[in-house]
């Protein structure tokens, strides 16, 4: 991951690459491969055996988003000294790159059939930030990006859902031909998330030398914020809610942790442009402290989940 955000923000910084080349990949993640490794993962991980089971992870998901931002605007007041804007650091605080980052650490820490149920959980945070989230960060700039628009994930999640429902094979194993060809181009796409998604976020993030990048202590404050206190916080929220209810369903308090741990979305820089400075030094601080704290936490799950 480190080795082609690396190369992302180098081949943007050195102008190797066209200068819109970053908007050109952003299309490219957002209508094309985020929507084919979401298919491909629901469609393969929901049945209607299990689809049943599944919507708790959604209602789960539901509550802790409520949770999360709560968490966030009682953060951004006490932290509200060191950051500016209050909205912007409020989302800062309450979502993470749960997608493009995410996804497939989780898929390769903790499996297929985890990412699934993973999927179902962050519905509610997806519909929220390509709406309301948005608008949250984009409010002080009197931008058109502002405006509502359905992005291509959120339908793309309804049509795993309903794939998987239906059993329809798209392992690309499938006996029938066009079947067997739609799952070959879907795992395809699938597998270009990881590095792509990683070379973009160096690209955006090469809108800022690596001096303005590195050279704030209160950037590298508010994504320890992010990267230890909320997950901290997260953690000790689950316990003491399975102590208190008895209830052993592991992965119900594992993803939530799992989710609260990843570093910041690229969002806050791509929809703020030219004003996004000083969350771009938050998202560098925080991309490079979750090297180590994602490991430390995926250890620490191990003994706890």
């Amino acid at each position: 991951m480190l080795f082609f955000m690396s190369a992302g923000y180098f081949l943007q910084r050195k102008k190797i690459l066209p200068e819109n080349s970053a908007k050109t990949v952003s299309l490219l993640l957002a209508d094309l491969i985020l929507p084919a490794y979401l298919i491909c993962n629901l469609a393969g991980g929901v049945t209607k055996e299990n689809v049943a089971g599944y919507g708790g992870y959604m209602l789960v998901g539901l509550f802790c988003l409520v949770f999360f931002l709560a968490l966030a605007y009682a953060l951004g007041a006490a932290t509200k000294r060191i950051y500016s804007d209050k909205k912007v650091l409020v989302y800062m605080l309450a979502f993470s790159n749960y997608s493009y980052f995410g996804y497939p650490l989780i898929e390769f820490v903790y499996g297929a059939e985890t990412l699934s149920k993973v999927l179902i959980f962050v519905i509610p945070f997806t519909i929220f930030i390509y709406t309301l989230g948005i608008k949250m960060i984009t409010s002080d700039l009197g931008k058109p990006k502002g405006k509502f628009k359905i992005q291509p994930a959120i339908p793309a999640l309804a049509i795993g859902i309903i794939l998987g429902i239906a059993g329809v094979d798209l392992s690309g194993k499938s006996a029938n031909v066009a079947l067997a060809a739609c799952g070959t181009i879907l795992s395809a796409a699938k597998s270009c998330m990881s590095p792509i998604s990683m070379i973009y976020t160096g690209m955006v993030l090469a809108k800022f030398s690596l001096k303005e990048l590195s050279s704030s202590w209160k950037a590298a404050l508010i994504a320890i914020v992010r990267l230890v206190v909320i997950p901290a916080i997260v953690v000790g929220c689950c316990l003491l809610f399975r102590m208190a209810t008895g209830w052993q369903g592991a992965q119900y308090l594992l993803i939530p942790v799992v989710i609260s741990a990843m570093p910041i979305g690229m969002n806050i820089v791509i929809f703020r442009g030219e004003e996004g400075a000083e969350s771009a030094q938050v998202c560098f601080y925080s991309l490079i402290f979750s090297l180590a704290s994602i490991p430390i936490l995926f250890t620490i799950l191990g003994y706890v989940a």
